[in-house]
């Protein structure tokens, strides 16, 4: 639950998120392969342990995550100096179906747990906007387990709702 990998380009590196609850963190230099331990997402004393919504992405410099568990928090791991940060929360709860993507110097969120909202965050300035509703599924629900969105280039988002379902 909430494990992820993502790929950061400035570094080569693969970086993982453990998840089930745990706030382990690794990541592997693609040409060499081994696996390095880095510092866990522990921020001012305070441990995310990362579990169900939580997602990891990369902007090609440093990488962003959501803890998932119904949490707000919303943290940023710099490659260079190796250290956590928290930004500003996310304005929803991060749980089954909270996925993100990254474009442009801006993050791109469905909120998830059967919610029709996307959300626009501005690394730049720390904050976050909500876009007009996404499509609603199964019951007029939003997107639920299994949900994903991803930036395919251009002004081109695709989604999945998740929910076992084919619909994107």
């Amino acid at each position: 639950n909430g494990g992820g990998a993502s790929y950061n380009a400035s570094t080569n590196r693969v970086y993982l998120l453990r998840g089930n609850g745990t706030s382990n963190f690794y990541s592997t230099d693609v040409a060499v392969g081994p696996w390095t331990t880095l510092a866990n997402t522990v921020v001012g004393g305070v441990t995310y342990a990362i579990n169900v919504g939580g997602k990891l992405i990369s902007d090609d410099t440093d990488l962003y995550a959501t803890v998932g568990n119904g949490e707000t928090a919303f943290l940023k791991y710099d490659t260079v100096a190796a250290t956590w940060s928290t930004l500003a929360p996310t304005p929803f709860a991060q749980y089954y179906g909270t996925s993100m993507t990254h474009a442009s110097g801006k993050i791109y969120a469905l909120a998830g747990y059967y919610k029709d909202e996307t959300w626009e965050y501005t690394i730049a300035t720390d904050t976050w906007r909500m876009l007009p509703s996404n499509q609603k599924y199964l019951y007029g629900r939003g997107p639920y387990n299994g949900a994903d969105i991803e930036y395919a280039g251009g002004n081109s988002f695709y989604a999945l709702t998740g929910q076992g379902t084919t619909d994107m």
